[in-house]
């Protein structure tokens, strides 16, 4: 054979190389494409940088929820695991919340579900909002049309009041409502280091309040206070600050101070005034002398209470003088 000949025949073989090599291509390509096109929902739009075997390289995801909100998806990759499942790596994007702020989000993985308009997302899970609060996890469910969001493994929630740490949470963005749920512990951002500690905290921040029930303690430097259930109240300030306004506890209230226990069936904590108002059966026992009445006012900056109303208009007064 000449030289010519055989040059000619191995070019002829690289030739048929690269055509078969095309074919392949083309046959993993052109059915990937139409199976992201048939899987993709309606409303949502598909874009990316490069297409990979059974997935895209940096792609970007958009689609609009049933009230018209549009949620934007960033990823490093994705896989297209079934037909209505996409798996994003290093996921990224915001959304509106329903009062039109956005809440950015991030995750090592999201598992988006087009059919049930889910993200399932896990590991490093994070939301930051324009509305000053930050969320973060190690695995959040999040549901698209309805703005909800359920949360679990060490949980840490920042806002202007404070920080919550907790094993769950369910949050409503609709309602602007913060479920926090099992070791629960609050730390506010306050002069008088306010722990409050329960195994569930509502959240509703729409009417500035949150409700604390089961094992409900407050803690600041000055007093201790628990029973079955309390409702802190706060307010914002002009630059959206959160501050506690008040502490209303019922049902078996218990607050210590110094060397005084008061208890009673309803108390209610005035926070800058440092004023307890104490309701039915309000008992102060100090230094082993007890006073009971209907309604006792408890000074806290004084150290010195006084009872408006006793049994019968009279108070019941036990001295000790031993």
């Amino acid at each position: 054979m000449k030289n010519s000949d055989y040059k000619k025949l191995q070019n002829y073989e690289r030739l048929l190389k690269y055509i078969m090599v095309c074919i392949v291509l083309v046959m993993i390509v052109i059915p990937l494409y139409k199976n992201y096109k048939y899987s993709t929902a309606e409303k949502d739009f598909f874009i990316s940088e490069k297409t990979i075997n059974l997935g895209m390289l940096y792609p970007k995801y958009q689609t609009t929820t049933n009230n018209n909100k549009i949620f934007n998806i960033n990823a490093n990759r994705s896989l297209n695991q079934s037909e209505n499942n996409i798996l994003f790596y290093n996921i990224s994007g915001d959304i509106e919340d329903d009062y039109y702020k956005k809440i950015n989000f991030s995750a090592e993985k999201g598992l988006y579900n087009q059919e049930k308009s889910t993200i399932d997302f896990s590991q490093g899970v994070s939301f930051i909002s324009q509305d000053n609060f930050q969320l973060e996890s190690n695995k959040a469910l999040y549901f698209l049309q309805e703005n909800l969001i359920h949360g679990s493994n060490d949980i840490m929630f920042y806002n202007y009041m404070g920080s919550f740490f907790a094993q769950q949470y369910n949050v409503n963005l609709l309602k602007k409502q913060y479920i926090f749920l099992e070791d629960i512990k609050f730390t506010a951002n306050d002069h008088k280091k306010t722990i409050i500690e329960a195994e569930q905290i509502v959240v509703n921040d729409y009417q500035n309040n949150m409700e604390v029930e089961k094992n409900a303690k407050y803690q600041d430097n000055e007093i201790t206070l628990t029973s079955k259930k309390f409702i802190v109240f706060y307010y914002r300030d002009m630059f959206d600050k959160l501050f506690i306004n008040k502490v209303i506890a019922y049902n078996n209230v218990e607050i210590l101070h110094d060397d005084a226990i008061i208890t009673g069936d309803k108390a209610i904590f005035y926070y800058n005034k440092e004023i307890i108002e104490i309701i039915n059966n309000a008992t102060v026992v100090k230094e082993e002398n007890t006073v009971k009445g209907k309604k006792i006012i408890y000074d806290i900056k004084n150290d010195s209470f006084r009872v408006l109303q006793g049994k019968n208009n009279k108070v019941n007064l036990q001295l000790n003088y031993e």
